[in-house]
């Protein structure tokens, strides 16, 4: 049989020494990826990554201050090619993007070799309890070598989950700090305000992210509380505070999507019902006031579907009365729907 030749490649042992065995995932590598990944969230003992099988024989975590070291040894086995190894490792975390992990092998010819790591992790417990991190730095130097893995070590969409991550918490961070310097100043701000003098920009800018930040949270929050946020609309308003309407609409919208999702779940239930449609209703109230325009779309497509029911018929005035009133909060003509028969709806 005549063997299919590539252009400028050759044929397919040639494609693959070139093209396939340089971009081979090797046990380390999938021994780091599981490393670097438990420092954000932690897997099952017997967890599946990707085309491999990790058994967990030991695993803890450390913190001094914004530094946090995790150590851990574990079982990776291909399902592929069945080869298995036994691996420790550390990683150390700084804040941010800054991580570093190291990876050995455990020779299982040597004996002695789980005590050594039990050693090496007891002198980095003492370290980290001393808060002495260039200690633990030269320890896991000195127990694993000079080859080290980051956050770019990761398979791709890790990479860009435990990305997300750290950038939620840097900017919850950032906007914790800029709404204890609105707050701190807050008289100032108002005091300026009422003498017709125009803020500095730094103040402005503290206040417009922390009101911006805070009406999204209270949009999202659970219980939804109607009247923090109209308090938070007022303070904007006082304050000369530019909404960002496009990504609090958005937010809002979700938030109503999520309030009929759970109305719908509660449909078979009628005090479950009851419970979810006087949520909604506040809820879709509460939007209606807003100075900006929310999408509301998913959410009258909710409330088309449940009105669709055939026990629908059959609800109590309770549940009728509020859902039709829910209806029209969300801008349905409720009075033009009719049923199949050409019976009014409701």
């Amino acid at each position: 049989m005549q063997r299919l030749q590539l252009p400028d490649v050759g044929d397919a042992a040639e494609l693959y020494r070139t093209h396939v065995l340089g971009i081979r995932v090797n046990l380390e590598q999938v021994a780091a990826h599981y490393a670097i990944s438990s420092i954000f969230g932690m897997y099952p003992e017997q967890a599946e990554l990707f085309c491999f099988d990790v058994r967990r024989t030991a695993w803890e975590s450390l913190s001094s201050g914004r530094g946090r070291v995790a150590l851990g040894r574990v079982n990776v086995r291909s399902r592929v090619t069945g080869e298995a190894e036994e691996l420790s490792f550390a990683v150390l975390h700084l804040g941010d993007q800054n991580l570093s992990a190291a990876v050995r092998r455990m020779r299982a010819d040597d004996a002695a070799e789980p005590a050594t790591f039990d050693e090496f992790a007891t002198k980095v417990r003492n370290a980290v309890q001393h808060a002495n991190l260039p200690e633990v730095i030269r320890l896991i130097d000195r127990y694993f070598g000079s080859q080290a893995y980051s956050l770019r070590s990761l398979f791709s969409d890790e990479q860009h989950r435990i990305l997300r991550t750290i950038l939620d918490h840097t900017v919850a961070e950032m906007e914790d700090s800029l709404r204890k310097i609105y707050e701190d100043h807050l008289s100032l701000l108002h005091f300026l305000t009422e003498s017709g003098m125009t803020a500095p920009p730094a103040l402005a800018l503290a206040a417009n992210y922390a009101i911006n930040s805070s009406v999204r949270r209270a949009i999202d929050a659970e219980p939804f509380d109607a009247n923090e946020i109209h308090v938070l609309l007022e303070r904007a308003t006082a304050d000369q505070v530019v909404l960002d309407k496009a990504n609090l609409g958005f937010v809002a919208g979700q938030r109503m999507k999520r309030a009929m999702v759970q109305l719908e779940a509660a449909i078979e239930s009628d005090r479950a019902m009851k419970g979810a449609l006087q949520t909604a209703l506040l809820i879709a109230s509460t939007l209606r006031s807003l100075p900006f325009d929310v999408n509301l779309w998913q959410s009258q497509n909710i409330w088309n579907d449940i009105s669709r029911r055939s026990d629908s018929q059959y609800w109590s005035e309770e549940i009728k009365l509020p859902f039709k009133k829910l209806g029209q909060a969300l801008y349905i003509s409720v009075d033009e729907l009719v049923t199949e028969e050409g019976v009014p709806a409701f």
